[in-house]
């Protein structure tokens, strides 16, 4: 499994956020994939902080709605993650 992050910039060109890519999740249910990365994501804002991920930037997590459903997303901080 591969966690990425990408910068997303404001118009002048300083980093305002990050979004946080999962890569190669080994689950055998095509229908979960998504949510696994998005459980992966998410264990990581918990276990590293926010700060040591993204310098205290807010972070976007895309999200299934299978996510949404679990009520899973209620652990994360809205002041640091946004879902999309």
């Amino acid at each position: 499994m591969n966690v990425f992050r990408q910068a997303i910039f404001d118009r002048s060109g300083r980093i305002r956020y990050y979004e946080l890519f999962v890569k190669k999740v080994k689950e055998d249910d095509p229908k979960l994939v998504a949510f696994k990365k998005t459980m992966v994501a998410v264990d990581l804002v918990n276990k590293e902080g926010i700060r040591r991920i993204s310098n205290n930037k807010k972070v976007f997590i895309n999200v299934p709605a299978l996510f949404l459903e679990a009520k899973t997303f209620e652990i994360l901080k809205p002041e640091e993650v946004i879902l999309e």
